[in-house]
């Protein structure tokens, strides 16, 4: 490719990227942004269910909490 052609298509790139941004049609930059976002939530929320199942499995909070569930449904269908 030659050096005008090259500068050409270059132009017409940054043309059309210009004219996205300005209909806001993309927000440069921003799309890795949100990707990066996502993976925090999705590292924070396995993070706490990590840490529920460590103390459940330390404890008999789980099965004394099903228990009081179970009978407060029982007494009520009772």
């Amino acid at each position: 490719m030659s050096v005008p052609v090259a500068l050409t298509i270059a132009r017409l790139r940054l043309v059309r990227l210009v004219l996205a941004v300005r209909h806001g049609i993309v927000a440069r930059g921003e799309g890795g942004q949100a990707t990066a976002e996502y993976a925090l939530v999705v590292i924070a929320a396995a993070t706490i269910g990590l840490l529920v199942l460590k103390w459940a499995a330390g404890t008999d909070g789980v099965t004394v909490l099903m228990n009081r569930v179970l009978e407060s449904v029982t007494s009520k269908i009772a």
